[in-house]
């Protein structure tokens, strides 16, 4: 009965979410920017994916309370959930590789098919064992919170860690020419051609005149928030805790998460610190199931000051420099400059192996609100790295950061830790 009583209880504050989510919607809708005119015809609803996920996930939920039900549970469900997104991922990189080529001696729509329906019964095992997956990730990562001693009101988690395993939808960006800055946005169906992307871009700058981007991404801070169904599990985890300190800003009414939307610099600082959180969290609870974490290879002085033609394409380097040129160029008026030597250097990324589709001031204005990114100019990243440094408790850092109202409150509190070494 008890746990009864506390679904219940987290089915009420999701509904309640939810109805706070339409209305937002419903206030958008009244007037049109920029790109949402131009992705009218894929425009994504929050309001339809909230409708259509929260009885189906509260009413799986539910039935793991009744006696009879014995649907897989905990590491059993996720290697078999992950296993079979594996295979979802290469029989559909099998399917574009024999349409993208006629001359393939497999070219023809029986062979094609085939590997479609094989396609069609992987994802389908999946969805099966989807809610069960989505359990475990949610019980590891409320477990790795409850040590850190984070998100408890009274006797509850609170917000809940809820997520589900979806396609996200993608985010059309845009930004003036003139200066990398994020400006109209609009959220459109997932898995669009890249034909009706360069037409919502090409519409956009034509419009407009703003630089524009269509891009996928790994989550949305819905709420349950939506973690991309065809990542590894530690990115899941890792994404299940980025979006849940989102939720946790706003429902525990702290500072950053309230200002959030003021500036970007704001926005910087939030998506910094649910990067920084997210990828701690998220690597302790993949050694909870079991993962082995290995510590990010940093390389040796000799490695970069080589110029040895065999020395590996590093995309961080290259990708830092692109930026700060950019930067440079825009800052001279030479907005065409800028626009010509960022395909110069997508077309260089692309020969090194990075099929980078488009890049251009809408790409660094989305890319660059997340500060530890080589494509942002910003220093948040260092400044966020420095504190971190400071204040070896996770929870004590969240603390810290979350309480920052501007983006001068966040530099005070940097210059202040700056020199003092970690604190206790």
């Amino acid at each position: 009965m008890e746990q009864a009583r506390r679904i219940a209880l987290r089915a009420i504050r999701i509904v309640l979410a939810a109805a706070a989510v339409a209305a937002l919607q419903v206030g958008d809708g009244v007037h049109f920017n920029a790109a949402e005119r131009a992705s009218a015809a894929h425009r994504y609803s929050l309001v339809w994916w909230e409708a259509g996920n929260l009885l189906d996930k509260w009413s799986h939920r539910l039935a793991g309370l009744l006696p009879w039900s014995d649907g897989l549970r905990g590491r059993a469900a996720l290697e078999e959930y992950f296993e079979l997104t594996r295979e979802v991922d290469r029989l559909t990189r099998e399917v574009g590789r024999l349409a993208a080529d006629p001359a393939h001696p497999a070219h023809d729509h029986a062979a094609i098919a085939g590997i479609e329906a094989e396609l069609a019964m992987a994802k389908s095992a999946r969805s099966a064992v989807r809610g069960e997956a989505e359990e475990a990730i949610e019980s590891t990562v409320s477990a790795v919170l409850s040590e850190l001693g984070l998100g408890s009101l009274g006797p509850l988690d609170y917000p809940p860690v809820d997520i589900r395993l979806d396609d996200p939808p993608s985010v059309v960006v845009t930004s003036p020419r003139q200066v990398i800055r994020r400006s109209d946005e609009a959220l459109v169906v997932p898995g669009l051609a890249v034909v009706e992307r360069e037409e919502i871009e090409d519409a956009i700058l034509e419009d407009a005149g703003l630089s524009a981007l269509v891009s996928d991404i790994g989550g949305v801070a819905t709420y349950p928030a939506i973690v991309s169904a065809g990542v590894p599990l530690r990115h899941a985890l890792e994404t299940t805790a980025h979006e849940w300190l989102h939720h946790y800003l706003v429902a525990h009414m702290r500072p950053l998460g309230l200002q959030a939307l003021v500036s970007d610099e704001m926005l910087t600082i939030n998506e910094t610190l649910a990067s920084i959180f997210g990828r701690e969290v998220g690597d302790m609870a993949f050694a909870k199931l079991g993962g082995v974490v290995e510590p990010p290879v940093q390389p040796g002085p000799a490695a970069e000051s080589s110029e040895s033609n065999e020395r590996p394409f590093d995309f961080n380097k290259r990708m830092r420099e692109t930026r700060l040129r950019v930067d440079g160029l825009l800052a001279e008026g030479e907005v065409e400059e800028a626009e010509r030597y960022m395909e110069e250097r997508r077309k260089l990324f692309v020969e090194n192996g990075y099929y980078l589709r488009k890049i251009n001031q809408a790409y660094f204005a989305f890319a660059g609100s997340y500060a530890e990114q080589p494509q942002s100019s910003s220093p948040v990243g260092r400044m966020m790295r420095d504190v971190r440094a400071a204040i070896p408790d996770l929870k004590l850092f969240v603390s810290a950061v979350s309480a920052v109202s501007s983006p001068d409150e966040f530099r005070a509190l940097a210059a202040d830790l700056a020199g003092t070494g970690p604190l206790p």
